[in-house]
């Protein structure tokens, strides 16, 4: 049998993590200025990730995403491997996240045997199987966040946790909405109308699992803002749209989940933080010029 950190060991893992070099905040802001990293550099500095120095051996965007890919696998598989089985369920939901782009095209291209997921388990991908019948993306969002709640709800009957999860569900429907946004967004300037507005999505959809609690509705509280925000940059530079996104939804979920006592509220954060780390590093290494 397998040595399991506490919870409390778990946490300390997230931290450091996190804490590594190069952080979100620093690659974001290299590219939503259009700069790239010096790798080199980067990789000099004190609690670096040594093992990206493979990424400094990609020729081109195509190995950038290779090499990045394999990367994250093997650190997210690191993190799975000591998580208490009560939340590996909730964990192995939110990195179909990762690929519900994938997941939309398999539905659409109506490839069953969904091959070109990345970062999602086989398994985990069956609470989606209502949605190869509609083809909607709206199904694959609800379908997700039910699925979240469903797993944050074993986690907590099981007692693993004391206290709420209310913060970080919250920030999953805010990533969430945010990801609808930009949906609707694309579909209107294609001339389609989506299913259902953002408006409607919100008030059918994240209401409904939006926890009755303070701290859950002071993320409702910025959905509207959110809304606005996303429409501004939009019109700004639709290319970067998610740069923006990540910039603005990370700072506002990093304020509210990083020095939280409760541990589902740090893992939540982890993941938020690899997802637009996994989009943001492919802009920001020299090989990808031709790809800018």
């Amino acid at each position: 049998m397998s040595y399991k950190p506490s919870v409390e060991g778990i946490k300390t893992v997230l931290v450091t993590l996190l804490a590594k070099n190069p952080k979100l905040e620093e690659i974001l802001q290299l590219a939503l200025e259009e700069k790239f990293m010096d790798l080199a550099q980067v990789l000099t500095r004190y609690n670096s990730r040594t093992d990206f120095i493979k990424l400094g051996a990609a020729k081109n965007i195509d190995e950038i995403a290779y090499v990045l890919t394999d990367l994250e696998k093997r650190e997210f598989e690191e993190v799975r491997n000591i998580l208490p089985q009560e939340i590996q369920l909730f964990y192995g939901i939110f990195l179909t996240f990762f690929d519900l782009d994938n997941i939309y095209s398999a539905m659409l291209s109506k490839d069953k045997k969904l091959t070109k997921l990345i970062f999602s388990r086989s398994q985990e991908i069956e609470i989606y199987s209502k949605c190869f019948e509609s083809k909607e993306y709206v199904c694959l969002l609800k379908e997700f966040l039910r699925g979240i709640k469903s797993s944050l709800d074993v986690g907590v009957v099981k007692k693993l946790f004391i206290g709420s999860y209310a913060k970080a569900l919250s920030c999953i429907a805010l990533l969430v909405t945010s990801r609808y946004c930009k949906y609707v967004l694309n579909a209107n300037k294609l001339g389609i109308t989506p299913k259902e507005s953002l408006q409607e999505f919100v008030e059918n959809v994240i209401y409904k699992y939006m926890p009755r609690e303070p701290s859950g509705w002071l993320i409702i509280a910025k959905i509207s803002d959110v809304a606005t925000y996303f429409h501004e940059v939009f019109k700004k530079d639709p290319s970067k749209v998610t740069l923006y996104e990540a910039e603005y939804i990370y700072k506002m979920c990093k304020d509210l989940l990083l020095y939280s006592p409760q541990f589902i509220d740090l893992l939540t954060l982890y993941l938020i933080n690899r997802y637009y780390e996994v989009y943001t590093l492919k802009f920001i290494l020299p090989q990808s010029r031709v790809f800018r």
